[in-house]
């Protein structure tokens, strides 16, 4: 399972290899998915929404930069900030 002190700013969640789904792992990938949605619920929408274009749709930052009408190093910053608050917030 991915946690989120693993990402980095080119990951996307995709498993490695989707035809390979144990019980265990799937049950271990849906109580990830409810963390990380109570998670990110507590970011700003707008940051939220970059977490969402950069990692599960995978836009690229500069696309995001563009969508929002902002530097892609203020898109940068902001996504790099949102990942150290769900490091901070994701259960030990």
């Amino acid at each position: 399972s991915i946690q989120p002190q693993q990402l980095e700013d080119t990951d996307r969640f995709e498993p490695e290899d989707k035809s390979i789904i144990h019980p265990e792992d799937e049950l271990v990938a849906n109580e990830n998915q409810m963390i990380i949605l109570e998670i990110l619920s507590t970011l700003p929408i707008e940051t939220r929404e970059m977490i969402v274009l950069r990692y599960i749709l995978g836009w690229p930052v500069k696309q995001i930069a563009e969508h929002f009408d902002m530097l892609e190093n203020t898109v940068t910053v902001r996504i790099r900030r949102a990942l150290t608050q769900i490091r901070k917030a994701w259960p030990v």
